[in-house]
């Protein structure tokens, strides 16, 4: 009966090391899949990240056409009603420009591991894009 436990024993050892087998493979894929996503999950990040470039070059882009410092200043106090307009002007730029800051603060966050979204970051800082306001 000593070859019956042999054969016992030997079928035991193969039953557990396709067993191993099983499992690594299982890992394998569940890793692979896990890669895959995490591919997908980037690539919308970029797509999102070069559609939000493209329409800010072109809002930049347009931006560059105004007039600029003493042409500005020459316009402001000639066309007192104007003063509103730039003033609201300057408003949205200088959120526009939070929220791109926010946006690259939480693209550092996703790069450093720390993820999720704070919202303490997208509230107006105090202080943040009141440079301009002097004009």
């Amino acid at each position: 009966d000593e070859d019956g436990d042999d054969f016992m024993r030997e079928f035991a050892e193969i039953r557990r090391e396709d067993a191993q087998i099983l499992s690594k493979s299982q890992q394998r894929v569940a890793g692979d899949r896990a890669k895959g996503l995490a591919i997908i999950a980037q690539r919308k990040i970029w797509e999102r990240a070069l559609n939000v470039r493209i329409r800010v070059q072109k809002l930049l882009s347009s931006a560059n056409k105004m007039p600029q410092g003493l042409e500005c200043a020459a316009i402001k106090s000639s066309f007192p009603a104007l003063t509103a307009g730039y003033k609201e002007v300057e408003a949205a730029a200088n959120q526009a420009l939070r929220c791109l800051t926010d946006l690259q603060k939480a693209f550092m966050r996703s790069e450093d591991g720390e993820g999720g979204e704070d919202s303490s970051i997208s509230e107006s800082e105090p202080g943040s894009g009141s440079e301009s306001e002097s004009e």
